[in-house]
């Protein structure tokens, strides 16, 4: 049972990723010329290759390509994104990808929707509020000590709240 309770969070956070994905690669077909999809079907599992495709092979094309990324600062990493498009578009039946300069005008697209995605999210997380419990183990002043000698001190030993 305690699976279950570890599984869904993943899996949630596998479809948000997921959906997010999906949703910057309709805009990327909507905004860039010779970005194209025939059907939802292929649109999804265009989305789906995609996101393993940076899983997987992006990080092996970043690590090849470390000279070029230094170089260029990073910008690089654009073309890298665009050639994992390009692929989805050879790959996927109904996707269709015209020309190497629309992938990567299209991951312009699809990272700038990511990124709106994950800064909502970020924020959804910072609204949450978590109550945490310790046990206060410093001694405290005795407050019901009607000589008020500072030297005497109690245990405390209460729970105390952190927000």
């Amino acid at each position: 049972m305690e699976q279950k309770k570890v599984c869904f969070p993943i899996m949630k956070k596998f479809f948000l990723t997921w959906l997010a994905n999906t949703v910057a690669v309709l805009a990327a077909s909507h905004i860039v010329p010779g970005i194209n999809y025939h059907s939802w079907s292929a649109l999804l599992i265009a989305a789906l290759l995609l996101g393993l495709l940076n899983s997987f092979l992006r990080p092996l094309l970043m690590l090849v390509s470390l000279p070029l990324l230094i170089l260029t600062l990073g910008l690089f990493t654009v073309f890298i994104n665009g050639l994992c498009l390009w692929i989805v578009g050879h790959l996927v039946h109904g996707f269709v990808v015209r020309s190497f300069w629309s992938a990567v005008l299209g991951s312009l697209v699809i990272s700038l929707v990511n990124l709106m995605f994950r800064m909502f999210q970020k924020r959804e997380q910072k609204e949450r509020v978590s109550f945490q419990t310790k046990t206060w183990t410093e001694t405290v002043p005795n407050p019901s000590n009607d000589r008020g000698n500072p030297n005497q001190s109690s245990s405390g030993g209460g729970r105390v709240i952190d927000v």
